[in-house]
């Protein structure tokens, strides 16, 4: 019997970073990394090409408002779960993210 993999999409501005992530949830049995965002224009084509089941969002990026794309995925993509991963210790971006839309 074939099981189906959940599928991934990761947002993060470090490549390095991106891809270390992608090998350790490409080597779980129930994940598979469908797609990576490095940049703002690589999100919204994310959002238009994929379906994904999970987001993994780094919610300091560069050249985009992390929240707002929490709000952009929300609608773009509603059935996709959004899971935060970030540096910052502060209790005041784990509210924000959540009161954007994110639950993970």
């Amino acid at each position: 019997m074939v099981k189906n993999k959940y599928s991934v999409v990761l947002v993060d501005q470090h490549p390095v970073a991106c891809a270390g992530l992608a090998a350790l949830i490409n080597h779980s049995c129930d994940f598979e990394v469908c797609a990576m965002a490095l940049t703002r224009t690589d999100c919204f084509r994310c959002m238009q090409t994929t379906d994904p089941d999970l987001i993994v969002l780094e919610i300091a990026i560069g050249d985009m408002d992390g929240f707002e794309l929490i709000r952009h995925f929300n609608r773009m993509l509603p059935n996709a779960r959004i899971l935060i991963f970030s540096s910052l210790d502060e209790q005041e971006y784990a509210t924000r993210v959540y009161r954007a839309g994110a639950r993970g």
